[in-house]
């Protein structure tokens, strides 16, 4: 595979779901919204699994970018972001090599808890 055509459609993917959510004012971080870190959390981890389950080739770049989008919104659609469980309804990359080291009780306060990769791990939308 190619990094910058990975690199490209990941481009794109993002953009596609930045504009969606601005047209429907809840792209703003000083509220809480989807901001761009977490929209690109969101999308890699979509990429992720679609490598996993062997969904995401690159033989077509524009139908790789659309069914990026698709599975997208059909992977938020049905995500458990009104769980009372914070674990099931948080978003985290694989980057994060033990779950245990978040820090779920300062995750619950959040409503969608989209995790930084990287330490600090912190909520994203906050």
């Amino acid at each position: 595979m190619n990094a910058s055509l990975i690199l490209r459609i990941f481009s794109e993917a993002t953009k596609i779901v930045k504009q969606w959510a601005k047209r429907r004012a809840i792209y703003h971080f000083n509220f809480g919204y989807l901001n761009g870190i977490s929209i690109m959390i969101m999308v890699a981890k979509v990429m992720h699994l679609m490598a996993q389950n062997g969904t995401l080739t690159l033989d077509n770049a524009s139908m790789t970018i659309q069914s990026i989008v698709e599975m997208f919104f059909s992977t938020y659609a049905a995500w458990a972001w009104s769980s009372t469980d914070v674990h099931k309804r948080t978003i985290f990359l694989p980057s994060i090599a033990n779950p245990e080291d978040l820090p779920w009780s300062a995750l619950s306060n959040c409503v969608m808890p989209i995790v930084c990769p990287y330490p600090p791990y912190k909520c994203t939308t906050l």
